[in-house]
């Protein structure tokens, strides 16, 4: 995965990386000055990483694309070549039709200014925020802890084993029946495409007219 978020360093086109919207965006062009994937915690069993990500500024849903198919790539059912097939605009201009990065864990950290604008942080308004935050995280453990009890409970249940099961844990029986339901990975390059942005465009400036025509 570090290896794939490194190549989306630098002044790309990122139309295949968002959402397009020609009513308000001109140019897809932006700068991605770092990208850090870092291992944060584990929660519960599972793995929890922190993706770091500072740019000059961000389309739509582009943060939430660059997760999605990062994890493609470190679940192993993409390359990271596929990061350089989606930044050549001359040989993809239709984006790979594929799903979003959950919006939940999305943070805007930090925002800097050329002219060095400082923020000042009031001590009785910082505590506040901590509190607040202090609270929603235990009110998430919680969650988590029930949701976690909830599936070994579930997991506990005696699976209906078959000839062909080598696993001996129930645990491992489930979850292994869980990922066989999960659907089948469709490489990106050989998934439908949207219509260009170019297209796009065009029927954009098309509404345009007739709207114009309409108030005349």
């Amino acid at each position: 995965m570090h290896e794939a978020a490194q190549l989306l360093i630098g002044e790309h086109d990122f139309r295949n990386f968002c959402k397009p919207d020609p009513s308000n965006t001109t140019s897809y062009v932006r700068t991605v000055y770092s990208f850090d994937i870092t291992h944060h915690s584990t929660i519960l069993d599972q793995e929890v990483f922190l993706f770091k990500i500072k740019g000059s500024a961000f389309l739509w849903h582009q943060i939430r694309c660059f997760v999605e198919v990062i994890f493609m790539i470190g679940k192993g059912q993409e390359q990271p070549e596929v990061i350089k097939e989606l930044l050549d605009i001359s040989k993809v201009n239709q984006k790979p039709i594929y799903e979003l990065a959950n919006e939940e864990p999305l943070i805007l950290a930090e925002a800097t200014y050329d002219f060095g604008l400082k923020f000042q942080y009031e001590k009785d308004s910082h505590c506040r925020s901590l509190s607040k935050v202090d609270d929603y995280s235990k009110r998430l453990m919680l969650r988590a802890a029930v949701a976690r009890h909830l599936y070994d409970q579930l997991t506990s249940i005696p699976y209906p084993r078959t000839s062909s099961d080598n696993l001996e844990n129930e645990k491992e029986l489930w979850t292994v029946a869980v990922l066989k339901k999960e659907r089948v990975h469709q490489p990106l390059m050989k998934r439908p495409r949207g219509e260009s942005l170019e297209n796009k465009i065009i029927a954009l400036e098309s509404k345009n007219k007739r709207k114009r025509e309409k108030e005349k």
